[in-house]
């Protein structure tokens, strides 16, 4: 009985989970919401569950999406739990696209047991890599609001003064009787 108990238990907390994780990407902005897609497009490619023509060649296993929305909020698979981390959809894409090459490579030499340990391997690979591709995608993040800040900050009339001037003749600088 007592067995019985902690597995119903176990059910609800799942089911709970669950349940505030679809309600969290409910929540999504449509920007999100295009990222999300992008994301999962890429990474279903890549891991060649579907062709560059988008078409499905096999079915990509829940699990899959389990562990990219787990590694967007910096768990193994979604709890629901605000855990303050939240990786944008793009340096998730991004991070995969960083390490294709490493991907490919695993994928044609690795001999997996199955599908589970092929992605917990792949997601591996990401999960070293993704603060590094994040740090870069803040720091390009900062160059770009400084730079617009800048052009905002730019005065045509100041950059005139330096730029229409007309170069003075000598004996303007120098005097007439230098020659």
């Amino acid at each position: 009985k007592e067995v019985s108990q902690r597995n119903a238990t176990k059910s609800e907390k799942i089911v709970s989970t669950h349940k505030k994780h679809k309600e969290r990407i409910k929540r999504l902005s449509e920007e999100e919401k295009e990222e999300r897609l992008k994301m999962t497009g890429y990474v279903t490619n890549l891991l060649g569950y579907k062709t560059s023509d988008n078409n499905y060649t096999m079915k990509p296993p829940a699990s899959l999406f389990q562990r990219l929305e787990g590694l967007r909020c910096g768990e193994y698979i979604p709890t629901g739990k605000d855990t303050g981390i939240e990786y944008p959809y793009d340096v998730i894409r991004f991070t995969f696209m960083a390490m294709a090459g490493n991907i490919r490579s695993a994928l044609k030499s690795v001999d997996f047991k199955d599908e589970s340990h092929k992605i917990n391997y792949i997601l591996v690979i990401i999960e070293k890599n993704i603060n590094d591709i994040y740090a870069s995608v803040l720091r390009n993040k900062k160059a770009k609001e400084k730079l617009d800040k800048m052009e905002t900050d730019f005065n045509p009339e100041v950059a005139d003064r330096f730029i229409n001037t007309e170069k003075p003749k000598s004996a303007e600088l120098f005097g007439d009787d230098m020659w």
